[in-house]
Order: C-alpha cells, then structure tokens, then sequence
C-alpha cells in the first residue's frame, strides 16, 4: 500500500444564498468555510442578455466544430428574450439538441423541441390580465389565451406567437392539441 499525494481544486456552484442556509441551520457551517475561499458572483443569463449570441455560437461550435452552422435572426431574438431558469446550462443543451436534429445548416424556430416555451405559456397564465378565472381549469386558460391571441392577430400565427411569448411550432402544436377552431 502506498500512499498518492495529489493536488486538487474544487469548484461549486449554487443558486442559493450559503450565507442564509448557514445561519437558518440548512447548511453546514463548516462546509461552507472550506467552500468559500474566492466566491465568484455570475449573475444569471436573464440578467446577462448580451452573452447569448455568443454563447449560442460556442456552443454550435462545440457540438458541430467542422460544419458551419448559422443561426436565423428570430431564433437568436427569442433565445435571447427567454427567462432562461435553467441557466447556461438549459441554453447548451437546447442547442446540442437543435444541432443534432437540424434538417439543413441554417437554424430556425422551427428547429425548436415541440416543448420549448411551454413554461412561458404557464408563466403568461399566472400574469394575464384574466377577470374570471375562477371556473377554469388550466388547460381551459391556456386554450383561452390561445384563442384570445389567435383573435387580436386575425388568425396570424406567427403574430399571436409573438403577444404569447413563445415559439410559432409551440403555438401551432396546442392548436392541435385543443383543437382550436378559428377564423383564418
């Protein structure tokens, strides 16, 4: 048995505010003080819109380093006005999953998972300006929303995307999945 001497350097990263959790009792005092040697404060990406576009190109480089794979200018509008609760992290692996399962080199909207935004639709419901929305259940808002917006944009789709906050395909899948029958 012999005995490996080794150097190593750990970093860790949380959301929460350790100072709290140690003064509640929720975190280990101790652990927290050989954690905390140099704290490095990044604020969120919602915070930090402007680091999008670039972070959206690294990432493409990343998982398609020897094609060249462009970005539409709608998709980085939207990517860039997303909440984002999943951080970085939530970024990367939507564009891992874009690069992957794109059908030519140039990204689009359309290019988006079927369930990208649909958080936005339930953050939308709990903000919306509803007076009576005691007897509705939540599919019943959502499809009223839905509706709402496909009226004030006279049937445009891309248009009533745009006032719900989320992606086109996002919007056009729920009016399937309701079967939302509106004028066009």
């Amino acid at each position: 048995e012999s005995k490996i001497e080794i150097d190593i350097r750990l970093m860790a990263a949380t959301n929460k505010n350790l100072k709290e959790r140690v003064a509640s009792g929720d975190f280990r005092e101790d652990l927290f003080y050989r954690l905390n040697v140099i704290p490095i404060h990044i604020p969120p990406l919602r915070e930090r819109k402007e680091d999008i576009p670039i972070l959206v190109k690294g990432f493409i480089n990343k998982f398609s380093p020897t094609t060249k794979i462009e970005v539409d200018k709608s998709l980085m509008e939207l990517l860039i006005n997303c909440r984002w609760p999943g951080n970085v992290r939530e970024l990367e692996n939507l564009i891992e999953r874009m690069v992957i399962l794109r059908n030519a080199d140039l990204l689009t909207i359309e290019d988006l998972p079927h369930d990208f935004g649909e958080k936005e639709i339930l953050k939308q419901t709990n903000e919306s300006n509803f007076t009576q929305v005691d007897n509705f259940g939540l599919t019943d808002v959502e499809k009223k929303m839905i509706i709402e917006a496909l009226n004030k944009s006279a049937g445009n789709k891309t248009k009533a995307a745009k006032m719900l906050k989320i992606p086109r395909h996002v919007l056009i899948y729920k009016i399937k999945k309701y079967d939302i029958i509106y004028n066009e």
